[in-house]
């Protein structure tokens, strides 16, 4: 099956650290607001290291403003 050159079902972000990893939420909150958007529950973020990463994804996401905020669950930790 060939994608459309439009098509943005999958996306790989390349994040320089792994505190950078988190701060794709303006890519999220790009992604939510447009007008096909999926729903929350649709969308899956995976980074190579969660255990290390949890906490930071809190801190990014469970602080955000309410104009910014992205419902979220971390799951698959040890």
């Amino acid at each position: 099956m060939a994608l459309h050159d439009d098509e943005r079902s999958i996306e790989v972000h390349v994040c320089h650290s792994l505190s950078r990893e988190p701060e794709v939420q303006d890519t999220l909150l790009s992604l939510l607001a447009a007008p096909d958007a999926p729903a929350p529950g649709e969308v899956l973020v995976v980074m190579p290291d969660l255990e290390a990463g949890a906490p930071l994804i809190d801190r990014v996401f469970g602080t955000a403003p309410r104009e910014r905020a992205v419902p979220y669950t971390i799951t698959g930790q040890a």
